[in-house]
């Protein structure tokens, strides 16, 4: 795995995050429709002119014990969950690693977004009635400090890789 891999990632009330892999897709139609059947570790891509264009192979299943998983996001090479306990999980995307917790709602988690400017901001949506934004780097944490590392070095190899492109 690394940083070019392209993947999106799916939750749901069986409690499982899957990651899946997009690398492969050659589909010409930049709008796609994903059918992940109930209970299956199968997804496809559906190209509405032609039907079923491919399977999209499942990397990891996470497992969060904690109850349904309601939000996901990832910023390679950390996914984050949140769901009905309330906490906002940090996951490892090559290892499967539960790498941090972060304790943010009195209601269970129902939307995450993350974004590289100006900090690393995570913002958090919840069913009690709140939006909190969450400057990682300005943690005192051992553990999210750590994930900001992870972040950041992946994001620094990339710009680097993009300069000796040209």
């Amino acid at each position: 795995d690394d940083d070019e891999t392209r993947y999106f990632v799916t939750s749901g009330n069986d409690c499982y995050i899957r990651i899946w892999i997009l690398n492969n897709i050659t589909s010409s139609n930049s709008q796609y429709s994903f059918n992940i059947p109930y209970d299956t570790i199968n997804c496809q891509l559906i190209d509405p002119k032609i039907g079923i264009d491919s399977i999209i192979p499942l990397v990891r299943e996470l497992y969060d014990n904690s109850g349904p998983v309601h939000a996901v996001t990832i910023c390679y090479p950390i996914v984050i969950s949140g769901g009905v306990d309330q906490i906002i999980r940090f996951w490892d995307i090559n290892t499967g690693e539960l790498i941090a917790k972060l304790v943010s709602h009195e209601g269970l988690v129902s939307s995450l977004v993350i974004t590289l400017t100006p900090h690393i901001l995570l913002i958090s949506g919840s069913h009690d009635n709140t939006t909190r934004v969450w400057d990682l780097e300005l943690s005192d944490r051992e553990d999210i400090s750590n994930v900001c590392k992870r972040i950041k070095s992946c994001r620094e190899a990339a710009i680097k890789r993009a300069k000796n492109k040209k």
